[in-house]
């Protein structure tokens, strides 16, 4: 670990190198121009994830809890920043604390309340607000 004036020279040549690996996709389609890898800084690493990976993003407080296929993190982000770089045809903000990767909906029912409840394909619940089912519906 980098202590000192040095660290500050470190952390920037990480930013540079994190960038040098993180490309945007090339292929045509709705996919194109979106990072193919996003890096996120926890703690003092740095994790590349892959938006084809993530489930759904789930907000707690000031920060993100990112669900991906293989682990969770959690990242000082916005909702808003973070939906502007992901796949517009993959996500889908569906409540005001959360946003999901429409590849990994297993399957959706009525609430009483007028809200739809929704299932991942890996157990995880989560609540469609009432305000963001129209996205939800436009997209499916």
């Amino acid at each position: 670990r980098a202590r000192g004036p040095r660290r500050g020279d470190l952390d920037r040549q990480c930013d540079a190198l994190l960038k040098l690996l993180t490309h945007r996709t090339a292929a045509p389609g709705p996919e194109a121009g979106y990072l193919a890898t996003m890096p996120f800084k926890v703690g003092l690493d740095r994790h590349l994830l892959r938006p084809c990976d993530i489930r759904c993003i789930e907000g707690q407080s000031d920060y993100l809890r990112i669900h991906t296929t293989k682990q969770a993190v959690l990242v000082r982000h916005t909702m808003v920043r973070l939906l502007a770089v992901l796949p517009a045809s993959k996500f889908v903000r569906i409540h005001k604390s959360a946003i999901i990767n429409l590849d990994y909906i297993k399957r959706m029912r009525s609430a009483w309340s007028g809200d739809w409840a929704l299932e991942l394909d890996d157990g995880t619940q989560l609540k469609v607000s009432r305000n963001y089912r129209p996205a939800l519906e436009r997209m499916l």
